[in-house]
């Protein structure tokens, strides 16, 4: 008979909004035991089926240190806003570090730094990725409904702004020509928010090249839409507001000379037991 062993795993909504119902973006957290391979992480990202599934594990020899890999249920990415901070709520609710201490996650990115600031907010230091002009690839405003960009750039993923917020709103991209277009990784389209809303900004972004065609609600992204509002507003400061069907989370922003600071509140879902028979990875 196959031996079998077993992983802890959290479910948690990221980038939650206290005062809105199902709303932020739900995350997947296993933490491995062992090293396995690239393999059957996907595997598993895929099964568990939600927006990301972060894996991480203890480095040996370095308190409150862990090694930090984000899937999508298609695709490996590179830099993952509300999973970290779905790894951060975890390691502090758990006592895995103490909330006095910083927890550091090593990804491909680099090192991400996450503190917990009370009231269950945790700030993480991430890097800068402010965009640079740049003119639209070809066909990318005609699959995305945009009659008249006021701006396009691109660093992180393309970014977009549009006149207003019901513009955003209302946009219904054609989502199979959008992952023909392979330029574009992912394009976050942007709108300065009202004189009366409690935001400063709004997004959406649509990343079909990720397996989703628009992800809930991305903090990643505001590496990039951070220092464009920043660098347009003069403002050092923003409220961010994730607009999609399932979003309506808040991420607070604080660009910096080459990072960013995102902040936001996360809330456990579930947690249980991944099991996996030995060899299969």
């Amino acid at each position: 008979m196959a031996e079998h062993k077993s992983l802890q795993f959290w479910w948690v909504i990221a980038f939650r909004n206290v005062h809105a119902r199902r709303r932020g973006n739900p995350a997947g957290v296993c933490l491995l035991n062992e090293p396995v391979s690239d393999e059957w992480m996907e595997s598993m990202a895929r099964v568990i089926n939600l927006s990301a599934t972060a894996f991480i594990i203890r480095r040996p020899q370095e308190e409150d240190a862990f090694d930090l890999r984000w899937f999508t249920p298609a695709v490996e990415v590179n830099l993952c806003g509300y999973a970290t901070l779905a790894c951060a709520s975890v390691v502090f609710s758990e006592g895995m570090v103490d909330k006095t201490h910083a927890a550091r996650f090593h990804a491909k990115c680099g090192v991400l730094i996450c503190k917990w600031t009370g009231e269950d907010q945790i700030e993480m230091d991430f890097p800068a990725y402010p965009p640079k002009d740049v003119q639209p690839p070809a066909g990318l405003m005609e699959v995305l409904g945009i009659s008249e960009p006021q701006y396009c750039g691109k660093n992180l993923y393309h970014l977009v702004e549009v006149g207003s917020v019901s513009q955003l709103h209302s946009l219904r991209p054609d989502f199979a020509s959008l992952k023909r277009i392979k330029e574009v990784y992912a394009v976050c389209v942007t709108a300065a928010a009202g004189p009366e809303s409690p935001y400063n900004y709004e997004y959406r972004l649509f990343a079909p090249s990720f397996g989703l065609d628009e992800d809930p609600l991305c903090g990643s992204v505001n590496c990039c839409a951070g220092p464009y509002w920043q660098r347009k507003t003069g403002d050092n400061s923003f409220v961010a507001h994730a607009a999609s069907e399932w979003g309506g989370g808040l991420v607070h922003v604080t660009p910096g000379r080459d990072r960013v600071i995102l902040a936001g509140k996360a809330q456990l879902i579930a947690r249980g037991e991944i099991m996996r028979t030995c060899g299969t990875d």
